[in-house]
């Protein structure tokens, strides 16, 4: 079992354990908090892994030592990350801060405002600031992200209404039909 030995807040001699909570009924969020709970247990640490329902998991996100959630980002599909990291969405609520990391840096507000503003909306400096952005999260590390989804759509021509968004390839599933025999 891993203790701390010269922790900064825990007493020395304290297991290392914590709670990992995710909603329940999200298979692929199960199956992930399950391979947490294994792969640090080879390392000594105990990840009592539960799930909730999903707007008890929301409502209580800053009561948590951990969760696993997700992200998408909308429309329009832009790499802007001030609706998740920025201080207007560090706010306490009965249903969670989106901030709930409550995640603040000067450097990432200037920069994020700089991306946005960046005169004729430049591609090229955009992406630079956006660079930038991305290696100062992985610094700072709000959060620890686990993984991304690599998805890949195709449509058969006999299926009518198929129309993928970036990042919601699902959002008009209930108009698509199949046409012909």
């Amino acid at each position: 079992m891993r203790v701390c030995r010269g922790c900064k807040y825990a007493e020395d001699g304290s297991l290392f354990e914590f709670e990992l909570f995710t909603n329940e009924g999200n298979t692929r969020r199960e199956a992930v908090g399950r391979i947490v709970q294994e792969q640090l247990a080879a390392l000594g640490i105990v990840v009592n892994f539960r799930t909730a329902d999903f707007w008890t998991l929301v409502a209580n996100m800053q009561t948590y030592d951990a969760y696993i959630y997700g992200w998408v980002n909308g429309f329009p599909d832009d790499p802007d990350q001030m609706w998740l990291f920025g201080p207007g969405s560090d706010f306490p609520s009965d249903q969670g801060s989106i901030n709930a990391s409550s995640y603040y840096s000067p450097e990432f507000d200037r920069l994020s405002e700089k991306a946005r503003t960046l005169p004729g909306c430049d591609r090229a400096g955009r992406a630079t600031l956006y660079h930038q952005i991305e290696r100062l999260l992985q610094e700072d590390q709000p959060y620890l992200w686990l993984y991304a989804t690599n998805e890949l759509y195709a449509a058969h021509t006999d299926v009518v209404g198929f129309d993928p968004q970036p990042n919601m390839p699902w959002w008009n599933i209930h108009t698509w039909q199949v046409s012909g025999p």
